[in-house]
């Protein structure tokens, strides 16, 4: 009986060590991979517009870099324009912002 203790003790330390190596290495990198599979993000990204004007003008580069995206869970979320703005023509129009999560949650905003 003692032997199986002994037995049972060393296979949980080397389960415990590789668990911790493959941890570390895993917040070193960045990459969060222990974190998606323990916890379960189901909220999607939110998609920060504050900062784009009310009104731009023609024939001027339209600063998309303005539009940012924030998630409760991951650190990067990317912003993928579907309808850009046409600078050339007046009137209003409405651009299709999507933003996607590591965990796959979707947002879609509509900007005027």
């Amino acid at each position: 009986m003692n032997k199986l203790n002994k037995t049972i003790r060393t296979v949980v330390i080397i389960i415990s060590v590789i668990f911790m190596t493959i941890y570390a290495v895993d917040s070193f990198l960045g990459t969060n991979y222990i974190n998606r599979l323990l916890i379960n993000d189901q909220e999607a990204p939110i998609i920060n517009i504050n900062e784009l004007p009310i009104k731009h003008l023609i024939n001027r580069d339209f600063n998309y870099e303005l539009i940012s995206c924030t998630d409760n869970h991951d650190d990067i979320c990317e912003n993928v324009i579907e309808r850009a703005f046409d600078t050339s023509i007046l009137g209003n129009q409405t651009i299709i912002i999507h933003t996607t999560d590591q965990a796959g949650n979707k947002t879609t905003e509509n900007y005027r």
